[in-house]
């Protein structure tokens, strides 16, 4: 019998961005993209935070990506 009453905002370990599935949707540093390309070793998050850059996988490979934030460049 465990001694934990309840968890809070458990983290759930990170993804990269080439573990995204069509439809998922997550932000990761905007240093990610660059020249034109989008390096899909960087991990992502759910939420917008400090990672500013919004990645959509719409095909498996293939992302849209916006820029929000002081990310803009």
């Amino acid at each position: 019998m465990s001694n934990v009453i309840s968890v809070t905002n458990e983290s759930k370990p990170p993804q990269t961005i080439a573990q995204m599935v069509p439809g998922q949707v997550g932000y990761t540093v905007p240093w990610a993209y660059q020249d034109g390309e989008l390096n899909e070793n960087y991990q992502f998050v759910a939420k917008h935070g400090m990672s500013t850059l919004r990645v959509e996988c719409v095909y498996p490979g293939k992302y849209a990506i916006t820029f929000e934030g002081w990310g803009t460049p």
